[in-house]
């Protein structure tokens, strides 16, 4: 998904399927830094 990401806002993420289409998910930046650290991701 991390590549996926095509935008990070205060309360959502841009991110867009295989087929194109693009989905907003709602969240804080800490619940995005938690779930990537979770998925291994350093940042």
């Amino acid at each position: 998904m991390v590549d996926r990401i095509k935008s990070v806002s205060e309360k959502y993420i841009l991110n867009d399927y295989a087929d194109g289409r693009y989905v907003y998910y709602e969240g804080s930046l800490d619940d995005i830094a938690k779930r990537l650290a979770d998925a291994g991701v350093l940042i």
